[in-house]
């Protein structure tokens, strides 16, 4: 049976499931069985191996999401018996509310105020991010369009989940939170953007405040890791990262995990990184929960394959939207700086949002 047909399989029958492609990879990988949600670290740790996506902020309302495999197979086609595996309960009386759209001027408000504050030096970086909404075409598939963003997007972690009870995501992420394989681990700073367009036609050094951004980033990144006392950690200097219509400075970190270390726990010391969140963190998140009109949920927190502690490949979910009815609702953002222009960051947010909206509205592959 070909994978179009099993997603849909397993959305008609509310399976839990989650299918993922690993950036420069060919195949894609399924799993589908028992969802456990969880706010308990320990508990992730005991249900492992696992897919396992996070949210921005941990809450009752927005927990760990663990897809346990009864079934996992590689590849577009699967001849293995389905019919063991069990439907979530789904309460037909729940209802899922939809996320604010963000309005033009709203964003303009809401990004002029940020900046004073960073003019004022209160903070030193926040990010902003406003939600797309996208009314789906009738014939819209989710198998498909997961399929089409692995083909368009080569070089991204590619996934779609659902936890079988009416939550469901899918993105196309550039960004590596972590991966650690038999502890050897690298991750990296991603930020700065700029459009595709100057990078071909006037290949010239970034500006100085996508750098200043991008330094921020590396900078609380490479306190991170010292604080946690990884060994041999090698910093390599900062490269220029195609993603989609965009592209981002990145700066990549290799090290060793020592023995008996939780690689779960280093991804939760990195995670809010200032690409996703702002420098100092917990002011950054302060600003962000007074100004922001809708709950980022899963959006900007990290997902992926874990196998056990000392395996995993973890991606912070950027690019990413939730499906919600006839609906696709897109989360786009953008680091400001006490050097933003409004203008030139709503922009950005519209290059960032034409990742998935280019496959949603069938745009050549």
């Amino acid at each position: 049976m070909h994978l179009s047909l099993i997603i849909s399989h397993f959305l008609q029958h509310h399976i839990p499931f989650a299918s993922w492609r690993l950036p420069e990879s060919i195949e894609i990988v399924t799993s589908a069985g028992n969802c456990i949600k969880t706010l308990s670290e320990k508990e992730v740790s005991e249900n492992l191996p696992a897919f396992v996506m996070s949210p921005f902020d941990l809450t009752p309302e927005s927990p760990f999401v663990l897809i346990k495999p009864a079934v996992q197979f590689p590849g577009l086609e699967y001849s293995g018996d389905l019919s063991g595996l069990n439907s979530a309960k789904v309460n037909s009386n729940t209802i899922v509310n939809l996320p604010h759209e963000t309005a033009f001027i709203d964003y303009i408000n809401q990004c002029t105020k940020l900046i004073s504050e960073l003019q004022q030096g209160k903070i030193n970086k926040v990010v902003l991010s406003r939600v797309v909404m996208e009314t789906l075409k009738d014939d819209f598939d989710p198998a498909l369009t997961f399929i089409k963003l692995c083909e368009k997007y080569p070089s991204a972690f590619i996934y779609l989940i659902s936890d079988g009870e009416g939550l469901q995501w899918m993105g196309a992420s550039p960004e590596t939170l972590l991966e650690i394989i038999h502890g050897k681990g690298k991750t990296m700073s991603l930020a700065g953007t700029r459009s595709h367009v100057v990078d071909e036609l006037a290949p010239e050094p970034w500006p100085e405040k996508e750098q200043h951004e991008q330094n921020l980033v590396t900078e609380m990144i490479r306190n991170t890791l010292q604080n946690q006392q990884l060994m041999n950690v090698q910093e390599n200097n900062p490269v220029t990262l195609s993603a989609g219509p965009v592209s981002h400075l990145m700066t990549s970190f290799n090290f060793d995990l020592p023995p008996h270390t939780s690689g779960l726990k280093l991804a939760l010391a990195l995670h809010p990184t200032p690409a996703v969140c702002g420098m100092p963190t917990q002011l950054a998140k302060e600003l962000i929960h007074l100004t922001e009109t809708h709950k980022r949920d899963y959006y900007t927190g990290f997902l992926g394959p874990v196998d056990d502690l000392s395996n995993m490949k973890l991606f912070v979910n950027l690019r990413s939207m939730q499906l919600i009815g006839n609906k696709a609702l897109l989360y786009t953002g953008g680091g400001l700086t006490a050097a933003s222009v409004v203008e030139k960051e709503w922009q950005e947010t519209e290059n960032k949002a034409k990742t998935l909206l280019d496959v949603l509205r069938n745009k050549a592959v």
